[in-house]
């Protein structure tokens, strides 16, 4: 008596599953919270922006990517020219550049069973950095902006743009509410990260941060300058 279909599915189906998983094209674990992406076999591109976060004045630049090697970079600055040479180096900034503002995009390829660097981990060491006066004495901070890739969900935002100092509600402006969070915040009744509410970088959410943000919020001057949310390095540190 011939055996049906249905039984020859039934006694051959946990093969085909195996044969399934095992032909199954390479997974891309791009998220430690459990995301993943297909991709081909062989690499894929990331893009990321780094943006000069302190309110600086700079003529000239040299610096280096971690963790992002062999990678192409283009000036986002209007005026400015990149050269690359083991390290990039900026020049021909427009008189006053400052920022908050991005510098460079640069991609660079990764395998593809690799995950690319989060924004959190492309540190930056600064080699030469000069002002309008000559060298500057400090070290100002220049954070990886934005990450994207070809391969889904491997991009991320940063603080940088993700975080507007000031801005305590995260709304996308700076409004008299967040002058009156930040007082809130100041006497202890709701908390308001460093980022967005310590505008003078004393250390603490207080009174003189929540004038500063009331000023911003109608439009008067006011000089917001809340913790960057990344350390550049010197070629001396680890």
């Amino acid at each position: 008596m011939g055996i049906s279909l249905i039984r020859l599915i039934r006694l051959y189906a946990p093969m085909l599953c195996l044969l399934a998983l095992a032909c199954a094209p390479p997974i891309a674990n791009c998220d430690e919270e459990g995301s993943s992406a297909t991709a081909e076999t062989g690499n894929f591109k990331c893009t990321a922006i780094f943006s000069l976060y302190d309110p600086v004045e700079i003529t000239s630049l040299n610096f280096g990517i971690r963790s992002f090697t062999n990678s192409s970079c283009m000036s986002l600055v209007p005026e400015a020219s990149i050269s690359y040479d083991l390290t990039l180096e900026m020049t021909g900034f427009p008189s006053g550049f400052q920022g908050p503002a991005p510098l460079v995009s640069c991609t660079a390829s990764f395998a593809h069973d690799d995950c690319p660097p989060h924004v959190n981990e492309l540190p930056v060491t600064i080699y030469e950095l000069a002002g309008p006066d000559g060298e500057l004495a400090n070290l100002p901070a220049i954070c990886a902006d934005h990450v994207e890739c070809n391969v889904e969900p491997c991009g991320q935002d940063g603080l940088f743009t993700q975080i507007a100092c000031g801005d305590a509600d995260a709304s996308g402006a700076i409004l008299t509410s967040d002058a009156l969070a930040a007082l809130r915040a100041a006497v202890g009744l709701l908390n308001c990260l460093p980022e967005r509410c310590d505008t003078d970088r004393d250390g603490s959410v207080d009174a003189s941060d929540a004038r500063a943000i009331l000023a911003a919020s109608v439009g008067l001057h006011a000089m917001l300058i809340c913790p960057a949310p990344c350390v550049s390095y010197s070629p001396g540190d680890a």
